[in-house]
């Protein structure tokens, strides 16, 4: 191929010149993949950093109660405006619920649990594949102010980061890019080539380490933490963590898969990570649709619940999880 392919690429995503149809239709199959997957994740991006915050309410809503989690956010929304008092009388109630269906799981027989912990081997392997995935991530509820401790004046400065419209491509076990939406503010990006990870913002310098898992949910020069965003984690603390309870085939997705849904209450205060995780998947491949983390661990202003949902599985090319694609400003780099 005589003419670059970046710059075929680029000019698609500028609008310019008029025959970048014609120019990406001459490309041959491999290289034809690679384009479409990038403006896929392209596309999404522009399309998230036009839309209003209450749209981005309504799609959230639209998206619970697809997956049958709606009702459980509408309430918490209403409930932020009752007195203490109604607020103590409903954590009662709830947590007599809550202990009826302890009761109930641990009743549950030996062969549901077993199938429960196949579920997440199945999923844990569908993620080791070399398949290309992107996930939308939502915000579903933050922490009220009631409910956070006085944060010190050094770590108000980072509650403008977030995740909310974040995109997540994944590949594999070590291969990821978190590109954050406009939301942010930052234009913070961020990725694991397999190599080393990385990050930058629009105005930093690229900040690299050996450590393939610290960029992941950490800022740059200890600046400080964003919730994980690490599917392999959740799924291996699933399996000693929680108490899990599974739904066979209990609805079909949105391309006609028949997906199972997968749910799982922390057993121990002690245990990290969120208190509660839903997912949907498809039981035949183990590909992950949804994955509803609820009322995760607080601090420095991390969100309450978040929900990754897949959009697109369009495959990209190995250049993008490493940063020189991400960045056309050839910044410094430090190494941390």
């Amino acid at each position: 191929m005589n003419e670059p392919i970046e710059k075929i690429l680029s000019d698609a995503v500028d609008g310019a010149p008029c025959d970048s149809r014609e120019r990406i239709g001459s490309l041959e199959p491999p290289e034809l993949n690679r384009v479409a997957g990038e403006l896929v994740v392209h596309g999404l991006l522009v399309e998230w950093g036009g839309r209003h915050k209450n749209q981005n309410d309504q799609r959230i809503d639209r998206v619970l109660d697809e997956i049958g989690g709606g009702s459980k956010r509408k309430f918490r929304r209403k409930a932020r405006g009752k007195q203490v008092s109604w607020f103590k009388i409903a954590s009662s109630i709830l947590g007599v619920a809550v202990a009826g269906l302890v009761i109930l799981w641990l009743a549950n027989p030996k062969g549901d649990l077993l199938a429960a912990t196949d579920s997440v081997e199945i999923m844990m392997s569908a993620t080791l594949d070399e398949v290309d995935r992107t996930y939308r991530v939502h915000v579903v509820e933050k922490y009220d102010s009631a409910e956070l401790s006085a944060d010190p004046p050094e770590e108000r400065e980072f509650e403008r980061e977030t995740v909310d419209e974040a995109t997540l491509v994944v590949r594999g076990l070590d291969r990821f890019v978190l590109i954050h939406s406009p939301v942010s503010e930052d234009g913070r990006v961020a990725g694991c080539d397999g190599e080393q990870s990385w990050s930058f913002r629009n105005d930093t310098a690229v900040y690299i380490s050996s450590d393939l898992e610290h960029f992941r949910n950490s800022l740059p020069r200890e600046q400080g933490e964003l919730p994980s965003l690490n599917i392999q984690k959740y799924l291996s603390q699933l399996k000693s963590g929680y108490r899990l309870k599974l739904l066979p085939r209990s609805k079909a997705g949105r391309n006609g898969e028949t997906l199972s849904q997968l749910t799982g209450v922390k057993k121990f205060k002690d245990v990290s990570g969120p208190k509660e995780i839903e997912i949907w998947f498809d039981e035949s491949i183990g590909s992950i649709h949804w994955m509803l983390l609820d009322q995760l661990p607080q601090g420095r202003g991390e969100p309450k619940s978040i929900l990754l949902e897949l959009v697109a599985e369009s495959p990209v090319s190995e250049e993008f999880y490493s940063f020189p694609f991400h960045d056309g400003l050839n910044r410094q780099i430090f190494t941390e």
